[in-house]
């Protein structure tokens, strides 16, 4: 049907994205499904009801204080934004003129195209190889005006290797976003010591480790004349102050995420052990969540796993046709999981 005004035709080709929307246990966003945080939840009962008619700081001035020192950067130097997504969204704005390019490596986080289109940019993808590896030649000859390193990899899971990021970072001309929203997930080293250059940003998120989905936090690190400029396409206000209190808290209690990164870790070997026993394939993964191949359309298997009250990802991509992407939770969560794919192959699969 004609829309009037109608929308740019770049925007009405795309695909909005889709989030699982049925009853059951919720597998398919790689949300924390651990308790909440204590702190988090003293910082709730302590919230002020007067708040809420009143304006958020500015630019989070203390919270990028202590962003500041938990990374020993200088405050200058800190974004704060509505998660990766957004903190993306506001880079591609920021360095990248219409019609520019912006590389990326699916399969990857798919509102990297998205918000690229969306900005009257062009999309660059390179392709990861075969076995899911970032092709650091490829990425460099793109010659994009800005990139987007996902480390680890969403919906993959494999963390590229340290050295071939630092070597894209030394050969590439553009920006280069390293999204780590994943990295407290990981044994390998982060990126985090990039951060200085004055062609990165690194990007972090509370939504995974820290359990904070639902406040939609995350920060960039990068020189602060790069985030300078930032800021001014950012806007004031737009982190809220409950959020800003929440995150603060996060942040100081680190012992939290790590003790839920021990068992995500813990866990997801043993679901993948035993998956491959059921004659899957689950990928190796650094992350909290695993994708696994089937011998079916992941339509179908996304279908039949939330028939018995299972919710996964489901990929439409030639690259990931055949494979789901599940979240790791607390070992209830997980049983639950291994339960309806035993169910589902006891009855002939999908």
């Amino acid at each position: 049907m004609p829309v009037s005004p109608e929308p740019r035709a770049a925007i009405r080709q795309l695909a909005a994205y889709e989030p699982v929307d049925r009853q059951g246990i919720n597998l398919s966003d790689n949300a924390n499904l651990f308790d909440t945080n204590p702190v988090i939840q003293e910082a709730l009962a302590e919230v002020d009801p007067d708040e809420v008619r009143r304006y958020p700081s500015g630019y989070s001035d203390e919270l990028r204080a202590t962003i500041a020192d938990v990374h020993d950067h200088p405050a200058e130097g800190v974004v704060t934004a509505n998660g990766s997504s957004d903190l993306i969204d506001l880079l591609v704005r920021t360095f990248t003129d219409p019609k520019g390019k912006v590389a990326y490596h699916p399969p990857s986080f798919s509102m990297i195209p998205l918000w690229t289109t969306c900005n009257a940019c062009d999309p660059e993808p390179v392709p990861l190889t075969d076995e899911f590896g970032l092709d650091g030649d490829a990425f460099v000859a793109a010659d994009a005006d800005l990139g987007v390193v996902c480390r680890p990899n969403n919906p993959t899971g494999n963390a590229f290797p340290i050295d071939v990021v630092e070597d894209v970072a030394d050969r590439f001309e553009g920006l280069l976003v390293v999204d780590e929203a994943y990295v407290n997930f990981t044994d390998e080293p982060d990126a985090m010591h990039l951060r200085d250059r004055d062609d990165v940003a690194i990007l972090r998120s509370l939504s995974k480790d820290a359990g904070l989905a639902g406040t939609r936090f995350g920060y960039a690190l990068m020189p602060p004349e790069l985030a300078q400029e930032v800021r001014k396409v950012r806007g004031p206000f737009r982190v809220p102050r409950i959020t800003e209190e929440i995150a603060r808290r996060a942040l100081e209690d680190p012992g939290h995420v790590d003790r839920v990164a021990k068992i995500v870790k813990e866990e997801r070997a043993r679901v993948s052990r035993r998956l491959k026993e059921m004659g899957l394939s689950p990928f190796p993964t650094e992350t909290n969540f695993v994708l696994v191949e089937t011998p079916w359309p992941s339509s179908r298997v996304q279908g039949a796993l939330a028939d018995r009250g299972v919710l996964v990802r489901d990929f439409g991509s030639e690259t990931l046709e055949a494979c789901f992407r599940a979240t790791i939770g607390p070992p209830e969560v997980n049983d639950a999981l291994l339960d309806a794919v035993e169910s589902m192959l006891d009855d002939g699969g999908p």
